[in-house]
C-alpha cells in the first residue's frame, strides 16, 4: 500500500518526533521506531484517520507473517503518536483506542541452575565468559552489561553501578559475590577495557555488537552446553531463580533487578516462590519446638495430646 496522493508533508513539530522526545524511551527502543513506522503505511489524508481504518490496520501486518509481538509494538507506536495528536488538538480522539490486536503469547522463560550457568560460561569464548557470569549473578540485562565501564566497578567494595535502560529505578548499584569480582579482575587483565572504558567488548576489542554476539558466540555456546531455547535475557531470569532458591526477600530481588515496583517482581516471578512455603514451615517447626521445650510451655499440652507422636519434618 502506497501513500495517499492527498497526504501532506509532516509539519514542524511532528507528533511522532514530539512523542519520542517527550517520553524519553531508552535508545534501543527509539532505534526501533523507524522500523515500526514502516508497517502502518498511510492510506488516507493527514488528519483524517478514522476508526474503521485503524480497526483493519493490524490485519495486513499479520498477513505479512509478522509476529504478534511485532504487530502489537507497531500499533503501540502509532497509538502513542495519535494520543499526542489528540493532546495537541489535531484529532478529537484517538482512533486506535479499542483496536483489536493479535494475541501475544507470554514469553517462555528459561531458568538455569548454578551448574548450568557454569557450563554455559565454559562453553563460550573466553572473552565472553565473564559476561555470562556477570549477567547470571547480577541480573543485568545484556544492554546494561554492554554499557558497564571500569569506572562503574568497585571491586574492593564488591559493587557495580548499572546504567539502567528503562527507568530511574533501573539505574542501580548491585553487590557482587567475591568469586565474580575475582573473575572480573582476571577478565580485565586478559581483555583490557577499550578506550571508552567498556568492561565487555567484542572480539576485536570494540563495543559489543549485540546482534553479532547472539549469532556468533551465544548460539554456539548454548548449543554446546544447555541447549536451545535460551536467550541472553534468560540469564536475568536465572538470577532471580537462584536468589529465590536461597530464600532471598522479594524486596532484595526487586532492587537487584531495578524494577520500579515490587508488584512487577511478584507478577513476573511469583510462581517461583511457591515451593518456599513448605521450607518456611519447616524452619518455623525447628525454631518453635526448640523455644517451647526451653521455656517448658509444652507442659501445657493435655496428657492425651502428649501421647501423640510428633510428625517428622518434611
Amino acid at each position: 500500500m502506497g501513500p495517499h496522493p492527498q497526504l501532506t508533508p509532516r509539519p514542524p513539530g511532528d507528533p511522532a518526533a514530539a512523542t519520542t522526545a517527550r517520553t524519553g524511551p531508552r535508545p534501543t527502543a527509539v532505534k526501533g521506531y523507524p522500523a515500526d513506522k514502516q508497517h502502518p503505511r498511510p492510506t488516507t489524508p493527514a488528519g483524517t484517520p478514522n476508526k474503521p481504518i485503524t480497526q483493519q490496520a493490524p490485519s495486513p501486518l499479520t498477513a505479512k507473517g509478522l509476529a504478534p509481538q511485532t504487530v502489537a509494538k507497531a500499533a503501540q507506536t502509532v497509538g502513542r503518536i495519535l494520543d499526542r495528536a489528540v493532546e495537541d488538538g489535531r484529532l478529537p480522539r484517538s482512533p486506535m483506542r479499542g483496536v483489536p490486536l493479535p494475541r501475544v503469547r507470554p514469553e517462555e522463560r528459561r531458568f538455569l541452575s548454578a551448574a548450568e550457568v557454569a557450563g554455559l560460561a565454559g562453553a563460550i569464548e573466553p572473552r565472553f565468559r565473564a559476561l555470562v557470569l556477570f549477567m547470571a549473578y547480577t541480573g543485568a540485562r545484556i544492554g546494561e552489561a554492554a554499557r558497564v565501564k571500569v569506572a562503574d566497578l568497585n571491586l574492593l567494595r564488591r559493587t557495580v553501578a548499572l546504567p539502567g535502560t528503562k527507568s530511574r529505578a533501573a539505574r542501580r548499584t548491585v553487590s557482587l559475590p567475591p568469586f565474580l569480582c575475582d573473575g572480573l579482575a582476571a577478565h580485565l587483565t586478559a581483555f583490557p577495557a577499550d578506550e571508552g572504558g567498556l568492561v565487555f567488548t567484542g572480539s576485536e576489542g570494540r563495543p559489543l555488537h549485540l546482534t553479532n554476539f547472539r549469532r556468533r558466540q551465544w548460539k554456539r555456546a548454548v548449543a554446546a552446553s544447555v541447549g536451545e531455547p535460551m536467550r541472553p535475557h534468560d540469564l536475568r531470569h536465572s538470577h532471580v531463580a537462584l536468589l529465590i532458591a536461597q530464600g532471598e526477600h522479594p524486596k532484595v530481588i526487586q532492587q537487584r533487578l531495578g524494577h520500579t515496583s515490587i508488584k512487577t517482581t511478584l507478577d513476573t516471578y511469583g510462581h517461583l516462590f511457591s515451593g518456599l512455603d513448605e521450607a518456611a514451615a519447616d524452619r518455623l517447626e525447628e525454631a518453635g519446638r526448640a523455644a517451647l521445650a526451653a521455656s517448658r510451655v509444652d507442659t501445657l499440652w493435655t496428657p492425651a495430646a502428649r501421647n501423640v507422636v510428633p510428625l517428622p519434618p518434611r
